[in-house]
């Protein structure tokens, strides 16, 4: 699966090329689907999840992108935000990946100054069930 990932990761690794640090979730999430649809990848963005307890319905969750590679399913979870990714954050993506039966998963940090001066970088994690 690493290599069918892979160009996720290089659509990613572009926009932040290009965009850099300091923009909203959206606008990275808005540049994802523009690489998505310009290399010819299927997907989803803020796909429906019904959220249930005991059979009834508690709410709803929005995974940023569903990615369809070749037959292989695999949600994207957008972040931009300053620190580095942690607990919180996987478990979302997980949470996601496990209600829709997709065994593969990437969690993508624009990652944001939080102070002047701090330097940012691109923060990509694989998460696999």
């Amino acid at each position: 699966m690493n290599k069918k990932l892979e160009k996720i990761k290089e659509i990613a690794k572009d926009v932040y090329k290009k965009l850099g640090s300091g923009f909203d979730e959206s606008v990275y999430d808005k540049a994802m689907q523009v690489g998505f649809r310009l290399a010819g990848i299927k997907y989803e963005s803020q796909k429906v999840i019904e959220l249930t307890y005991k059979d009834h319905y508690v709410g709803e969750g929005y995974p940023d992108f569903v990615v369809n590679l070749n037959g292989t399913k695999c949600v994207v979870e957008i972040k931009a935000v300053g620190n580095k990714l942690g607990l919180p954050e996987e478990q979302q993506l997980k949470n996601y990946m496990k209600i829709l039966k997709i065994k593969y998963g990437l969690l993508i940090n624009f990652q944001q100054p939080s102070r002047k001066g701090d330097k940012t970088q691109l923060e990509i994690k694989e998460i696999n069930l």
